[in-house]
């Protein structure tokens, strides 16, 4: 099949489609919005409406129409957008260039700097000033309330929070004066719910970039944190991983400059592989 997303001609008269190449999905009966299609995913944009805990997904194809499968629902379910498969924010300088390590995309993103403007994206943050219109391609409105968002540990001053685009928001956010160099833990807590999974800023700080890190995995961890806490943090907002396999993700994915040890740190209790890893000879398990 098809791997793409929606293009320009695939809208008609202002409104987002409901199907791309032969593909539609409903939710709980709705026609959800396709953006993406390939042989093995599709993303979609879910209907507005209110509704119930759970509802019913079912997908059409060219081969046929699967069975309905329940999914939960959330009024607000937060995330980062991220670069790849992260855990690097999706973030812009206030000239349009990436805010990434220099190694993720060569010449075209650089870290970003204290006390810098920089523009976050995001998804799920739920009702805006301007209530969203059904199907429509060109969406608006602020949030209520800013959401508390930290750098490093550090509050970063959220100057705007809103719908920029359907389903895509926007946070413009002044980045601290005292966030340290390097990769640096991006929270999100909005509503009393935080953003999942944690994300990750690269910061050209003023102190020198760590030569060694460390990421925490603990029996009471969430793989939707940092791990960069051994324990989980007085507000539970972050804290210890709770597997191994992200534990190895994160080590995979996180910028090595500069870097000449990284271990991953294991609290005492149980744990379960899902598939036997192996360590490079870099790394201390």
């Amino acid at each position: 099949g098809d791997t793409r997303i929606w293009q320009g001609s695939d809208f008609t008269g202002g409104q987002m489609p409901t199907k791309l190449d032969g593909v539609s999905v409903t939710v709980n009966g709705r026609n959800a919005y396709v953006y993406y299609i390939s042989p093995t995913q599709i993303n979609i944009l879910t209907p507005p409406d209110t509704m119930p805990a759970s509802v019913a997904v079912v997908v059409s194809t060219s081969a046929g129409t699967s069975a309905a499968f329940p999914a939960r629902t959330a009024s607000m379910s937060p995330s980062f957008f991220m670069f790849g498969a992260g855990p690097y924010v999706a973030a812009t300088h206030v000239d349009g260039t990436y805010v990434a390590p220099a190694s993720l995309y060569p010449g075209a993103g650089t870290p970003a700097k204290p006390g810098e403007i920089v523009t976050l994206y995001a998804n799920g943050f739920g009702p805006t000033s301007v209530p969203v219109v059904t199907g429509s391609s060109t969406q608006s409105g602020t949030l209520p309330a800013l959401p508390a968002i930290t750098i490093g540990g550090f509050t970063a001053t959220v100057q705007f929070a809103g719908l920029v685009a359907p389903g895509e928001f926007q946070f413009n956010v002044v980045v601290p004066q005292n966030v340290p160099n390097g990769d640096n833990a991006l929270i999100a807590v909005y509503g009393g719910v935080e953003a999942a999974p944690a994300a990750t800023i690269t910061v050209q700080g003023a102190g020198a970039a760590p030569s060694s890190i460390t990421f925490f995995v603990a029996t009471n961890g969430n793989d939707n944190w940092s791990g960069r806490l051994a324990a989980p943090n007085a507000g539970n907002t972050d804290g210890p991983l709770a597997t191994f396999d992200r534990a190895r993700t994160l080590v995979g994915l996180i910028s090595k400059t500069g870097l000449t040890e990284i271990d991953v740190q294991f609290r005492g209790g149980t744990y379960y592989l899902a598939e036997i890893g192996r360590a490079s000879c870099r790394e201390r398990v």
